[in-house]
């Protein structure tokens, strides 16, 4: 499965991802770097090994969906 990032807008791919979590975590890191409304034109969806496409969410959704798993994630001691 492939995850990948889109910009809406420019219709152009920010990124492609192997995990999840490394596709919301591209996603803090933009929302660290441009604030929280950059990801309104941001869009997430996965791609199975079948070349079947399924959104997983976009704009102020994808911010809150990457806030609220980088808060499930553990952090090292």
């Amino acid at each position: 499965m492939t995850f990948e990032l889109w910009d809406m807008r420019s219709r152009n791919a920010i990124g492609s991802f192997d995990v999840k979590a490394s596709a919301l975590a591209a996603v803090r890191e933009l929302m660290e770097d441009h604030g929280r409304a950059y990801v309104d034109d941001l869009f997430l969806g996965c791609e199975d090994d079948h070349g079947n496409s399924k959104p997983i969410a976009k704009g102020q959704e994808l911010a809150d969906l990457a806030l609220r798993v980088a808060k499930r994630v553990p952090v090292p001691a």
